[in-house]
């Protein structure tokens, strides 16, 4: 029986694939399963992935989202622990090693987490490290991962424990691109959750991935979230003291900002409408939606113009 079970859905991702395995067979731990399940590709994945069919355990269905697909993994996983990797993203070698070590000397932790590196390759393979993201000062609750997913998919290590506790990913296509952040907010009402700082994965930035969605879209599939959790578990507010009109007042604040400032002028108002409909004086939000809506103006001003 492997120790570690490694979940790689993929969906055309032919390009990129071969890649993401090597990473994984490039680990300094090596008591581990991959499990490859191809969503339903249309394009070469099957054929890129041939060499590797000795070494992984392949998987194809039917096209269901990232949640179906992971589920699928889960279902075959035989290991104690479960780590999840996007057929598109990398590991750095030590990332095994050093979570599973972890989680053997922390076994209160359910589900491990760390710091990733963004990068871009160019028309001809050579990749440029964009930024780090470092997770710095975070409370580790549920509290604080309800008002906003600091979790990268790319870097998680969970207990299987966990899994059969809480249950699999949510399969709704509402909540496709925000599953796993879902999931993540059910394991951080059970168990504990902890973070190695270290950078032990590689975030693939292109054109075509789901961090990269579109901004409103993004909102959208947040709130998606947010209102499930609380239609399942209404007494989460009570329970953990969250006072539910200010998160989303501010959240509703938040994104209507960040749509102004990408002069996404119409959603922006739109949002921060929303935001006011919980405190119709709130100075900034005042101000920053009449801004939008001068934006609003001015945009069609300069189309009429053109």
């Amino acid at each position: 029986m492997p120790k570690v079970s490694v979940i790689i859905p993929t969906y055309n991702r032919a390009l990129y694939i071969a890649e993401t395995l090597e990473s994984v067979f490039s680990q300094t731990f090596k008591d581990y399963e991959v499990i490859v399940v191809d969503d339903g590709s249309s394009d070469n994945t099957a054929d890129v992935l041939k060499p590797y069919m000795v070494r992984i355990d392949y998987i194809r269905k039917e096209n269901g989202g990232q949640g179906s697909a992971r589920n699928a993994g889960i279902k075959v996983a035989c290991g104690e622990y479960i780590a999840f990797l996007d057929s598109d993203d990398l590991w750095v070698p030590e990332k095994l090693e050093i979570q599973t070590g972890f989680a053997d000397e922390h076994p209160d932790a359910g589900l491990i987490f760390s710091d990733y590196v963004v990068f871009r390759a160019d028309e001809s393979g050579q990749t440029k490290e964009m930024k780090r993201v470092q997770i710095k000062d975070q409370e580790l609750s549920f509290h604080a991962l309800f008002h906003g997913n600091f979790i990268p998919t790319l870097t998680v290590f969970v207990r299987r424990s966990c899994i059969n506790g809480v249950g699999l990913f949510d399969e709704s296509r509402d909540l496709i691109g925000g599953e796993d952040y879902e999931m993540w907010l059910r394991i951080a009402m059970k168990y504990k959750l902890a973070h190695i700082p270290a950078f032990l994965a590689k975030y693939r930035d292109h054109n075509n991935n789901i961090l990269g969605m579109d901004l409103e879209r993004n909102c959208n599939m947040h709130m998606s979230v947010i209102r499930k959790l609380l239609s399942r578990h209404p007494d989460v507010a009570e329970r953990y003291h969250i006072d539910i009109d200010d998160y989303y007042r501010d959240y509703f604040y938040r994104s209507g900002r960040e749509l102004y400032q990408n002069k996404r002028f119409i959603p922006a108002v739109r949002y921060l409408r929303q935001a006011l409909s919980y405190n119709s004086l709130a100075p900034k939000a005042l101000v920053l939606y009449f801004m939008s809506l001068l934006g609003v103006w001015f945009s069609a001003l300069t189309f009429k113009r053109v």
